[in-house]
């Protein structure tokens, strides 16, 4: 993520006033990763079902509840 963020000097800034919203955004990075890495190991390029794995985590759960 560093990268990442070396590449966005604006965002880099706004995170360093921000400890919150940087906990947030290292959740989502690293759900990112974790879900390209499976579809990467399982070799199904099913973006709709990353898609639906990549919510769940993002919101902490299941999504059969919730509507988006």
């Amino acid at each position: 993520m560093q990268k990442f963020l070396e590449q966005n000097p604006a965002l880099q800034k706004f995170l360093e006033l921000n400890p919150v919203s940087q906990k947030f955004l290292g959740r989502i990075y690293n759900s990112y990763q974790d879900f390209i890495a499976a579809l990467n190991r399982s070799g199904v390029p099913d973006c709709a079902l990353w898609m639906l794995k990549l919510c769940r985590r993002v919101v902490g759960g299941t999504a059969s509840t919730r509507t988006m």
